[in-house]
Order: structure tokens, then sequence, then C-alpha cells
């Protein structure tokens, strides 16, 4: 994921992984801040980033699981 927010760019602003870390480390983020980051602070935007993964990552696997089964 942080691969492809890099490739990604700008047009990943609101959620972009690699902007999360590069301000959980210190750095400026290369495109600035999101709208996430500038309401809610770096560690608000990582929990957001991580509430957000998990959940397509259980929407993704409910839907192989159901393909699996039919």
């Amino acid at each position: 994921m942080l691969v492809i927010d890099y490739f990604i760019g700008a047009q990943a602003e609101f959620l972009n992984a690699y902007s999360v870390l590069q301000r959980l480390i210190g750095q400026q983020p290369t495109f600035g801040n999101s709208m996430v980051a500038e309401k809610s602070g770096s560690t608000g935007e990582f929990l957001i980033v991580i509430i957000t993964n998990i959940s397509i990552a259980g929407v993704i696997t409910y839907f192989v699981r159901l393909l699996k089964i039919l």
C-alpha cells in the first residue's frame, strides 16, 4: 500500500499511507497535510488509516469467502 500511495502521489491525498508514514517519522509530507491530518493530527490520521484498511480488508475477505462457497 505504501508503494502504491507513493506512486499515486497527490491524487491519494485523503488517506495517503505514505504521507502518514512520513508524518509519523517526523518528516514533512511531500504533498502537504491532508484534510484528515489537519482535522485530527498525525495520530488521529494514523488510526483512521488503520481502521479504514481493516474495514476494507474485512469486506474483501467476506466477498472472497462468499465466492468460494458459490
